[in-house]
């Protein structure tokens, strides 16, 4: 439950870190130009995109699988229930048998105590400002004006107003606001405080503000978070200021002159909010943003669509849709009753190509391109294409004497294309150490579809610091994969899967040092080399 938090929480942050990135570039690049109300959309898309773990899924195609592509069927006894190495929870022994992620324990446990250092000084430095205010109710006059100006605002919500111990007005609360403002404040900046404090209300900033605290608290290892805090605290502010001059400029009902309005703003900042005030104070700013009027340029007009296509596109996730395509199946091969020798290498012909099946220890080895020159033999039986015991005379499944069935099974690349960067078996460092590799990796980018390459059933997924994010699959009778180092599981444990489907993302998850897929094949509960089931030599 942690790594998935954990992953989670990375993807998270560096999303919604883009957006803040790309906005706060543009923001200085435009010097200001750009409308502070479409700045505080974009912070606001910034926030849930730190909070909300959610995509917008958009269908794309999956690229087509080659029609050249083996589909390999393979034939093997069914395990006896007490067969080595065959014990209930085999992935889940072997998982544990590996290191623990103590690693993902320890970095959530950092990640706690910062969340709750940062959370909890949020929290008390608001508990501490509204509790200073001490406001009580306002006079008569001073109440009308207030609402005559929120309701000129557009606010149809009942608010209450208070004069306190403050020296410029604020607001606080969301469902009942709150407006405090000076006592002894003349009737001209009661005005002009009130029109801006509505423009607060109107907007719901207060839980913006508390929105974007809480995004600080959870991603406050991100310097972006920090960054987001302070410029949609600034926007935010310039947003309002804009709001105020369009519904009380020239021609309105109430007019409250530029001037005027940066006057009372200077008058603002010199007093101080007694309120918590992420943008900092940004005077200067909001009083050029006020009083330049001019027209947006085409460049301001580019930063608008770059940072609205890029805080868009971090919303969607790409899901492929996977073509229906007739599988390529090669000849059936069931191995009748007979005493194999182990080593014994059979080679059968076909029309298409031709086949070496060693059976060893583990199971039976299927090696594509077999070299003419061998005489297709079956132990020491000649097999011709019209015999008994040729593939095309052959059952899907045969009963040997002793009760095992054989079983015909599909087995299919978990890859549409197949490069393999590392192989099976032990490995020679030139140090002069041994390490052992149970399995083989296979190079794909980032995103590449994985699929299932047996019909079977979802014995186990989860996170290793090894293998990273992997998926294991188990046919019923004997046989397993796994796919690891995966950036994403569509499937979870228990769920039945058919040849094909697929079940996670190619990723560097885990030890991986790059996108790659680790593949492993374990028959009877022992590694054995894919190579052979995917047709590589």
């Amino acid at each position: 439950m942690i790594p998935v938090f954990l992953r989670t929480l990375v993807s998270l942050t560096i999303s919604g870190g883009i957006i803040a990135a790309v906005a706060a570039t543009a923001r200085f690049a435009s010097r200001g130009r750009i409308p502070g109300r479409f700045m505080r959309l974009v912070w606001i898309a910034a926030v849930l995109r730190f909070l909300v773990p959610v995509f917008i899924p958009v269908s794309v195609p999956a690229r087509a699988v080659p029609e050249n592509l083996p589909v390999v069927r393979y034939v093997y006894r069914t395990p006896a229930a007490n067969a080595p190495g065959q014990a209930e929870g085999d992935m889940n022994a072997q998982v544990e048998e590996r290191v623990k992620p103590d690693i993902a324990e320890i970095i959530f446990a950092v990640w706690g105590i910062g969340f709750l250092a940062v959370s909890g000084v949020f929290a008390a430095s608001g508990i501490r400002a509204v509790r200073s205010i001490k406001g009580r109710p306002a006079e008569d006059d001073i109440c009308r004006e207030v609402r005559l100006i929120v309701r000129k605002s557009g606010v149809r919500r009942k608010i209450k107003v208070l004069t306190g111990n403050v020296r410029c007005a604020v607001t606080y609360g969301v469902i009942r606001p709150r407006v405090v403002v000076p006592e002894g404040i003349d009737m001209k900046a009661l005005r002009i405080s009130a029109a801006h404090e509505a423009g607060h209300i109107r907007s719901f900033d207060a839980l913006f503000k508390a929105a974007s605290a809480l995004a600080v608290s959870v991603h406050w290892f991100n310097p972006l978070a920090w960054v987001t805090l302070r410029l949609s605290g600034r926007d935010t502010e310039l947003a309002c200021d804009e709001g105020v001059l369009r519904r009380f400029g020239e021609g309105k009902e109430i007019v409250i002159p530029r001037k005027d309005y940066a006057l009372c703003l200077i008058d603002a900042a010199g007093a101080g909010s007694p309120l918590p005030s992420f943008g900092g104070n940004a005077v200067y700013e909001r009083i050029r943003h006020i009083m330049d009027r001019k027209k947006i340029t085409i460049g301001t007009a580019m930063a608008i669509a770059l940072v609205t296509t890029v805080s868009a596109s971090v919303f969607v996730r790409a899901t492929t849709v996977e073509k229906e395509t007739d599988d390529n199946v090669t000849d059936t091969v069931t191995v009748p009753e007979t005493d194999i020798a182990p080593d014994t290498t059979i080679v059968i012909p076909s029309d298409d190509t031709d086949y070496e099946i060693k059976v060893g220890d583990g199971g039976l080895e299927i090696i594509y391109g077999a070299p003419e020159s061998v005489e297709p033999e079956y132990g020491n039986l000649p097999v011709g294409k019209g015999d008994a015991q040729s593939p095309e005379n052959l059952p899907e499944t045969e009963i040997h004497p002793d009760g095992e069935e054989l079983q015909e099974r599909k087995f299919i690349s978990p890859l549409t294309t197949l490069v393999m960067t590392y192989g099976y078996g032990d490995k020679t460092t030139p140090a002069g150490n041994v390490i052992s590799h149970d399995g083989i990796d296979l190079k794909a980018d980032a995103g590449t579809p994985v699929v299932s390459p047996v019909d079977g059933t979802v014995t186990d997924t989860g996170y290793d610091i090894t293998l990273g994010n992997y998926v294991v699959i188990s046919d019923g009778a004997g046989l397993e994969t796994v796919s690891a180092h995966l950036s994403e599981v569509s499937v979870k444990s228990g769920d039945t899967v058919a040849a094909g489907q697929e079940t996670g993302k190619v990723g560097a998850t885990g030890s991986a040092t790059g996108n790659v897929l680790h593949f492993e094949v374990r028959v009877n509960g022992e590694n054995v080399d894919p190579s052979p089931y995917l047709g590589l030599e």
